[in-house]
């Protein structure tokens, strides 16, 4: 999916969202959120990550999340999208740990310990990343 395919179909969604707005009285419920997050990490010359990163690493993290409810009568429908965008330092450098780092620190958020496994990674190029859940 490249970045201007996703910015449409985030404004569709935005659109979907204020609309249902307005129609308070609907049996749908639409919501979510967006965060965004700065990361400024500082390694001592003593630690493995020195040798990858550097003395600091400078990163941007992204997350929208949108839910959607219905209802009727008895029956409940509940679903969620996830998409989170990573920039920086540490998408770079985490590429060079080996596999075995995995265990006690995750590359990018994943599915591996629910019963569905959702997560996707779209794309992991240069100091990008984008993955939805």
């Amino acid at each position: 999916m490249t970045f201007s395919k996703m910015r449409l179909s985030v404004g569709i969604l935005l659109f979907l969202i204020a609309r249902a707005a307005i129609a308070a009285d609907s049996p749908f419920e639409i919501g979510g959120h967006t965060k965004l997050r700065f990361l400024a990490t500082t390694f001592p010359s003593d630690s493995v990550l020195h040798g990858l990163a550097g003395s600091n690493s400078l990163d941007l993290e992204g997350d929208l999340r949108l839910n959607f409810k219905a209802s009727q009568g008895r029956w409940r429908f509940d679903t969620a999208y996830q998409l989170v965008g990573f920039y920086g330092d540490r998408v770079e450098y985490t590429r060079a740990l080996p596999p075995s780092v995995e265990f006690f620190f995750r590359r990018f958020p994943d599915d591996d310990r629910r019963l569905m496994n959702r997560a996707k990674l779209m794309h992991d190029r240069g100091k990008e990343a984008l993955l939805h859940l």
